[in-house]
C-alpha cells in the first residue's frame, strides 16, 4: 500500500511539473513582455534635445563640432536613463494601441532575405487581434492600452501621460520557437517604423536587431 502511494505521489509530482504547452497568443505576449523593455531605449526616448542654436558666425567650425558632440552626449545620457528605468518594474510608462496589426511575413522574408533566410514561421500570415492588460502584466514596463481611435494621436506627445505611444503588429514566431519578428511604429513629432528581430536564449526573449524605416 505504501509503495503504491509512493508511486502515485511521484506520478502526480511529475505531472504537476510538466509545463502546459503555450498557445500562440501566449507566446506572442511573452515576446512583447520580454523584448519591449530592450526596444524602447533603442528607438529613442520621449525627449531628444534639439541641436543648440548656431552662433552669429556660421563659419565657426570649432563651435559646430563642439555642439554636435554635446548633442550626441545628451542623447546618449537620455538613452542610458531610459534603459535603467525600463529594467525596473513599472518605472517607465508606455502606451500600446490595443489592436495588434495583421502581418504578411512573406513580404519581409523576400525583402530582407539575409535576416530571414532560415526563418520558417509557424504562420506566414496573421490577422489583427486585440490584446488585453493581463497579457502584458509581466513586462517591467508600465503598459497602458489605448483603442484604435487613439491612432491619430501617435504623432503627438501632448495627449497622453505615457513616455511614448507605440503601435505593434502581430508577432511572427519561428517554428522551433527560437526567433521572432514584429513591426513597431513609435509616436512622436515624426513617427518611425521599426522592424524588431528577437531570439530566445536561456528561456527568455532578447533583442537581436532593429531595422528602421523612415516614413
Amino acid at each position: 500500500m505504501k509503495k503504491a502511494l509512493s508511486i502515485l505521489s511521484i506520478v502526480l509530482f511529475l505531472f504537476s511539473c510538466t509545463e502546459k504547452e503555450k498557445t500562440y497568443e501566449e507566446l506572442e505576449a511573452e515576446v512583447l513582455c520580454d523584448v519591449l523593455p530592450e526596444v524602447i531605449p533603442e528607438i529613442g526616448s520621449l525627449f531628444i534635445p534639439p541641436p543648440p542654436p548656431m552662433p552669429d558666425s556660421l563659419q565657426n567650425e570649432n563651435y559646430k563640432i563642439s555642439s554636435d558632440e554635446e548633442f550626441f552626449k545628451l542623447v546618449s545620457v537620455e538613452k542610458e536613463k531610459t534603459k535603467k528605468l525600463a529594467k525596473q518594474k513599472y518605472k517607465y510608462r508606455i502606451g500600446i494601441i490595443d489592436t495588434l496589426r495583421g502581418i504578411d511575413f512573406t513580404y519581409y522574408k523576400n525583402e530582407f532575405p539575409k535576416h530571414f533566410n532560415d526563418f520558417k514561421p509557424i504562420f506566414d500570415t496573421l490577422d489583427f487581434r486585440q490584446i488585453n492588460k493581463n497579457e502584458v502584466k509581466n513586462s517591467t514596463l508600465l503598459i497602458n492600452l489605448y483603442g484604435s481611435e487613439f491612432l491619430p494621436h501617435l504623432t503627438s506627445n501632448h495627449n497622453h501621460d505615457e513616455h511614448t505611444i507605440v503601435s505593434i503588429s502581430r508577432v511572427v514566431i519561428k517554428r522551433n520557437k527560437d526567433k521572432a519578428f514584429f513591426n513597431l511604429t513609435k509616436g512622436g513629432c515624426v513617427p518611425y517604423a521599426f522592424k524588431i528581430i528577437s531570439i530566445r536564449k536561456n528561456n527568455k526573449w532578447i533583442l537581436k536587431g532593429i531595422i528602421k524605416d523612415d516614413y
